[in-house]
Formats: structure tokens, sequence, C-alpha cells
């Protein structure tokens, strides 16, 4: 089982081109961060999800306003589609794109740390598994691990025995057995995939979460 999700922030087609390359056949999935630079300050830019019949993707949807754009990611056929439930205004409208290809594309939702834990909890159950967030702002890589996300995790793998918990942000060799003992079950790794040697850095992050189990 592959726990380590390679995360790409591509401000460029050839950017999320060349990440994806470098990690086939390490990894089962890929997050791409789609920003748009209004829900936070980052923007990214991409057309098409390369190498499709050799990877999934997961969209990490960090825009103002998700409902009005979702259509549009479904076209691009990723496996996951994540929400920040903050950036959503109507959510009926949201969860309806969403319900018609239940069962093709699974979804995600993510709060923020300062976002009580309720919010989720009332959309628990629209949601295939769900995003807590290692760092206090989203759309940037490299932030300081946020300790607040360790209660998340242990409430949210408390209270939903089963439910796969997601970690973004700030997920490296320093921080992954904590994450795990926590409860997270997959974990969504940038920086600490990309610098370096990609192989080697996923096989060390995923043997200590092996030498956990």
């Amino acid at each position: 089982m592959n726990h380590i999700i390679p995360a790409i922030l591509p401000k460029v087609q050839s950017e999320l081109n060349q990440k994806a390359k470098s990690v086939l056949g390490l990894v089962s999935h890929v997050q791409v961060d789609v920003c748009d630079g209004k829900f936070v300050p980052t923007k990214t830019a991409f057309k098409e999800l390369p190498f499709l019949d050799e990877i999934e993707y997961e969209l990490d949807l960090m825009i103002d306003q998700p409902e009005n754009r979702i259509e549009e990611f479904i076209e691009l056929q990723p496996a996951r589609i994540i929400i920040h439930l903050e950036s959503v205004q109507d959510h009926p409208k949201l969860f309806l794109a969403l319900e018609n290809v239940k069962g093709i594309i699974e979804t995600g939702l993510s709060i923020s740390n300062d976002t009580d834990n309720t919010l989720l909890e009332k959309y628990i159950e629209d949601c295939d598994f769900i995003q807590l967030m290692g760092i206090a702002k989203i759309g940037s890589q490299g932030q300081e691990f946020d300790e607040r996300v360790l209660a998340k995790i242990s409430y949210f793998s408390r209270m939903y025995p089963g439910l796969p918990i997601s970690i973004d942000g700030s997920v490296n060799a320093d921080t992954i057995v904590r994450l795990f003992e926590a409860g997270a079950t997959r974990f969504v790794c940038g920086s600490s995939v990309f610098t370096g040697n990609e192989k080697e850095n996923i096989e060390t992050l995923e043997s200590l979460i092996q030498e956990e189990i």
C-alpha cells in the first residue's frame, strides 16, 4: 500500500509534466494543487493531467467558490477531488455536481486548523475521505509544522473509525510518525519528496510508516 502522495504546485504545465514523470512507478497517486490567487495567494496553471494511464491524480481545489468551476475539474478525470469547505458558498450546488460522479471520483473534504471541526462533521457523510492541514496557512509549500493538526487527527480518527485521513503540509521525516500515530492514513508530501532524489525520499518516508505498523 502506498501511503505517500507527492504534491505538485505547478506554475506551468511543463513543471507538472516533469514532476509527475519523476515519480511514475513509485506511487499510486499524485496530488495537484489548484490555486486561483484568491482563496490562497498562490496561483497555479495547467491544462491537463499527464500520464493518466499510469498514475491517478487528486486535485486539491484551493480556489474561491469551487462550486462554480467543479465541472471544469471533473472533465480532467481525476481519481479524487478535494474541497476546502471554507471556500464554498453554495454547498447544495457543489454536492449535487459531486453526487453525479459518485463511484467514479472520490470526494475529499478539508478544513484548516482554525476552523471548528463541526463544519466538517456537517458534511462528512458526503465525503470518501478527509484532508487535514499540517500547516497554518494553505497554498504554499515549505511551511513550519502546525502542531494543532495532531488534535484534529486524533478527534476524527476516534469519532469516525475507518474514515481515511489525509494530511497535507509539512509532512516529512520529522513529522510523519507523529501524524501516523495520531491516526493519519495518507501523507501528502511536497518538498520532502521533490527536494533531492524522489525515489529515495519516498522510500524513506514509507519505511518510517512501515516501522510503526
